[in-house]
């Protein structure tokens, strides 16, 4: 399985206390919220991005524009932690275990209208995104990956966190209007650095440093195994198993999902005919739904979880091909 950021789930019941607090509190004053935001803040900070600090990213969101957010009389939307969007669905490596199954897919590129849509529409469920990872697969196989980071950027001005997932191997061969779309929309390269590429780090921060882009470097020696083919784990035991080491929500196709297994599995069982349930999602256009809902039902098993083990083995990263379902299969 590949690498998802870690969060904590305390951070999500943050994110969800804070925007239940006007119910409670009736007519929320700017003092309370500047405070209750800048908590959320200090602890995403903590949880997240260790080298992040919470008085910058409580700064970020005071100079948000929270006119938008009702403050004086209605309910605040809740903040987004996190979520994972891919460019593509295909990979121009192999790497054993990928658990967003992206060796199996075949050529597939995200289209930014339908990109612009479904963050239009977290925009008017939630009040910010904190964290949003564009990857795939290798997202930087796109045509146009600058047209996204721009729609990232001006749907959610005032994100802290906006990366590219890449594994590196295409990063030299980028034009200058990628580069020039990271450096405006502060968009941080984020390095998967696999052993194989180890020995073309140096040139990929010179790269980096040459365009003013901030990189981070993310060494990943192992993937994990995860799959119980028997679906027959206990679902809230296997979502609590992976939210002590991961929170990775997922957007494809105008839903939201707990993780980028069940929009993707069908890679896999197409591949290997197995018959893994996959979960239809959370449709962020559902009129009875709302941001709090949401947050609520993406700490919520589904189905696909049964599938999943409640404790995962660890194995070397391999480049390999090809690719066999013992490969994805926790055995435990």
């Amino acid at each position: 399985m590949s690498e998802s950021a870690p969060l904590t789930t305390s951070i999500k019941n943050l994110a969800n206390q804070s925007s239940q607090m006007p119910s409670a509190l009736g007519r929320w004053t700017k003092p309370v919220w500047q405070v209750a935001r800048r908590a959320w803040c200090a602890a995403v900070s903590g949880f997240v991005e260790h080298d992040a600090s919470g008085a910058r990213e409580a700064q970020k969101f005071d100079q948000a524009d929270e006119s938008s957010a009702n403050i004086e009389s209605g309910p605040v939307r809740p903040v987004l932690p996190y979520i994972e969007y891919h460019l593509v669905e295909h990979c121009n490596l192999s790497c054993k275990g990928c658990g967003h199954f992206s060796p199996l897919a075949a050529p597939a590129f995200a289209d930014p209208h339908s990109f612009r849509r479904d963050l239009t529409q977290l925009s008017k469920l939630f009040i910010n995104l904190h964290h949003l990872r564009l990857m795939g697969g290798e997202p930087l196989l796109h045509p146009t990956p600058e047209a996204f980071i721009e729609i990232a950027r001006e749907i959610f001005p005032h994100a802290p966190l906006l990366k590219i997932v890449t594994n590196g191997t295409r990063l030299k061969a980028m034009p200058a209007s990628f580069w020039d779309a990271c450096r405006k929309a502060n968009v941080q390269i984020d390095l998967s650095l696999y052993p194989a590429m180890e020995k073309g780090l140096g040139a990929i921060q010179e790269l980096c440093s040459r365009n003013a882009v901030q990189i981070s470097i993310q060494r990943t020696s192992t993937f994990l195994s995860a799959l119980n083919m028997r679906g027959d784990s206990d679902p809230q035991a296997a979502m609590k198993y992976c939210r002590k080491m991961f929170y990775c929500p997922f957007l494809k196709d105008s839903r939201l999902y707990v993780c980028p297994i069940p929009p993707n599995v069908h890679y896999f069982n197409k591949k290997f005919g197995t018959s893994i349930v996959a979960d239809a999602g959370i449709d962020i256009f559902d009129r009875a739904i709302d941001g709090r809902k949401i947050l609520e039902l993406l700490d919520t098993p589904v189905e696909t979880c049964r599938f999943c083990s409640v404790s995962w083995t660890s194995f070397p990263w391999q480049d390999i091909r090809p690719l066999r379902v013992e490969h994805y299969i926790n055995e435990q």
